[in-house]
């Protein structure tokens, strides 16, 4: 896997005294990252990070750039928004995983994503909201890798299971918070 960071829309930082509202001349963002209610306001905030951070979210689970270039160009969110209403996880997660994940964990990971991305900013999940789901996303996944790899070790001990490789996962435990501490 290739790591990619891209910016988040924002040129500058947030003054951390209780300003929530910071009027910047000029904004150097990535189109698909920015908050679309900056091209209304011409204000920035920290909701704005929040729906920046869900556009790399969907970015992570899709597979797909913010900006998806096909017959047409279309943002992320309007491309995944139908396939969620007709409750397609299979066409929305990336497909480099061949079905290798645990679907309540794509499902939870997808609505926090989308709880960030609403198009009002008042509306939007909060970082620490995003953060305890997240990590309920992960021991979810973690549990699913946990149970596959004793599956696939009773198939193996019994006979039954007939491949040449068996996957090898950890199973130890991290949270969002360790991971990128």
């Amino acid at each position: 896997m290739d790591a990619k960071i891209a910016d988040f829309g924002l040129s500058r930082a947030i003054p951390s005294d209780d300003h929530s509202d910071v009027i910047i001349t000029t904004v150097m963002g990535t189109v698909g990252y920015l908050d679309p209610e900056y091209f209304n306001s011409r204000k920035l905030n920290e909701k704005s990070d929040v729906f920046s951070f869900a556009i790399v979210l969907l970015e992570l689970i899709t597979g797909q750039n913010a900006i998806i270039k096909k017959d047409e160009s279309i943002h992320i969110v309007h491309w995944v928004s139908p396939l969620i209403e007709r409750e397609d996880i299979g066409s929305i997660v990336d497909r480099r995983l061949h079905g290798e994940f645990d679907v309540r964990s794509a499902w939870r990971a997808l609505q926090v994503a989308m709880a960030c991305t609403r198009p009002k900013s008042l509306h939007r999940a909060t970082m620490s909201t995003v953060l305890t789901e997240l990590n309920q996303c992960l021991a979810m996944e973690l549990s699913h890798n946990r149970e596959t790899k004793e599956r696939f070790s009773e198939e193996i001990y019994s006979g039954s299971y007939h491949s040449s490789e068996v996957c090898s996962t950890s199973t130890a435990s991290y949270s969002i918070t360790t991971l990128f501490a």
